[in-house]
């Protein structure tokens, strides 16, 4: 079997991504997650496609930043 060698920032960065960012649900090609320092009592939920990433207060439910959707997503 190969072996392949991952530089040490693309594996910390997805242990980090595992870790630190759990998944809530997936619908493609969206991801919804939670960042772990997020430790508010009213925490945000982020939502990523490629490279953009959305953060959404869910009460109420209300847009708090944008960083590269549509207005139209």
């Amino acid at each position: 079997m190969p072996v392949v060698l991952v530089p040490k920032f693309e594996l910390s960065y997805f242990v980090a991504k595992l870790v630190l960012m759990p998944t809530v649900k997936i619908i493609e090609p969206y991801r919804f997650h939670f960042y772990f320092g997020d430790r508010k009592r009213k925490a945000p939920i982020h939502v990523e496609r490629d490279d953009h990433e959305a953060k959404f207060w869910l009460r109420p439910v209300r847009l708090h930043a944008n960083s590269g959707f549509a207005s139209t997503e």
